[in-house]
């Protein structure tokens, strides 16, 4: 069997094939700026009614504004999507998936941004005492599960504001010891189909589960809960294999994403799944945030008329994820009473959302980007240029 090296070294002499589409870099801008709404806007409706909102326009907004939370579940969407995309792509061309260049790769990506905010967790509290941080959660975190330090601590939301974004990537990374395995076995397309409606079964059987008897779990950051859109940008993917599913009418795309961001707001108006749920919440929401995050997916899919500023800050999403809360949390605390007040509140959103931007292009110029180059020596089929 010819080793990682030679089999790089022989695929890297052939006609590489590269997959890139810039409409998901768009797509994951919009993700992170959903929740950022989501962190920014009050989601109460009597915010809204003291503005002058009739009543049903007020609980609507607040809705919406709650449900843009599900902008991480278009995260792992994307996610889902993009790597199984790579990994057939790669066992197709190279005859086998590299798996130990793929965990080089992911590293690569990921690893950096994602320890240098926890170093940058026990730095923020020199200026500002109040983000001090327990070592028992970074504990959790190097070890990529930093959502379960929230679970099993009993240490509630109280955690660094540097550090709580990266519960959800932990969670993603977790899933991701797994999967290249999975593409590795060289079960068809049709078998890994299988694999992720299996995957569907066994998160609303855990619903089922942690819901029925209580189990005190959070269901919102639990690894096996949250499999829903996982799978889902999984099966979008072998879809995409197979069939053509880009909306030729111009009016079917913001139809789809209108819908989805509907579906997204039924829910939110419906059960609070970031909380206690009920069993129908539990089985029922979860699958619909799922196929909402699918909607939205399917009306950028095959888009061609892309706005470059949108392409580099979906390339820089990461860093806009990873930042966003903590200048959030200086500029409220620099603004103070300001924000009580429409105009002031406007300022306060407009000067986050530029100081995040500022802060994450700064982040992927001068230190992500390193990294992503030298990623670029373990990739089999190129993807998004550095």
């Amino acid at each position: 069997m010819a080793t990682a090296a030679s089999s790089m070294s022989r695929y890297k002499g052939e006609s590489q094939s590269a997959f890139y589409r810039p409409e998901l870099d768009t797509l994951r801008f919009f993700a992170f700026l959903a929740v950022f709404a989501y962190h920014a806007f009050p989601n109460v409706s009597s915010v809204y009614e003291k503005l002058g909102a009739p009543k049903f326009l007020a609980q609507a907004v607040a809705d919406c504004a709650d449900s843009a939370r599900f902008g991480v579940d278009l995260f792992f969407l994307l996610s889902a999507f993009l790597l199984t995309e790579l990994l057939l792509r790669e066992r197709e061309k190279a005859g086998s998936v590299d798996v130990r260049f793929f965990y080089i790769r992911r590293a690569l990506r990921i690893w950096p941004l994602y320890f240098l905010a926890i170093v940058l967790a026990y730095l923020v509290p020199i200026f500002d005492p109040s983000q001090a941080v327990s070592w028992r959660y970074a504990f959790w975190y190097v070890f990529m599960l930093g959502n379960w330090s929230y679970l099993l601590t009993g240490f509630g939301y109280t955690t660094s504001l540097m550090l709580s974004p990266l519960w959800s990537v932990s969670l993603e990374e977790q899933f991701y010891l797994i999967w290249p395995n999975v593409v590795r076995s060289r079960l068809s397309e049709a078998g890994l189909a299988r694999v992720a409606c299996l995957l569907l079964v066994l998160n609303t059987l855990a619903c089922l589960e942690i819901s029925i008897y209580k189990r005190g779990w959070n269901l919102w950051l639990n690894s096996f809960t949250r499999m829903d859109s996982i799978a889902a940008g999984i099966l979008l993917c072998l879809a995409s294999r197979k069939y053509k599913f880009n909306l030729s009418s111009t009016a079917l795309r913001p139809a789809a994403i209108l819908a989805g961001i509907a579906i997204w707001a039924l829910v939110a108006a419906n059960w609070k799944l970031h909380e206690a749920v009920s069993v129908p919440g539990a089985l029922v929401g979860y699958p619909l945030i799922a196929l909402g995050s699918s909607l939205i997916f399917v009306g950028f899919w095959g888009t061609t008329q892309q706005a470059p500023v949108l392409i580099y800050l979906g390339k820089i999403s990461y860093g806009l994820y990873v930042f966003h809360l903590l200048v959030m949390h200086f500029v409220f605390r620099a603004l103070g009473d300001a924000t009580k007040h429409l105009s002031g509140f406007l300022l306060y959103t407009a000067t986050a959302l530029t100081g995040t931007f500022i802060l994450s292009m700064a982040s992927y110029q001068l230190f992500e980007a390193p990294f992503l180059r030298l990623k670029e020596r373990f990739t089999y089929v190129s993807s998004r240029p550095v």
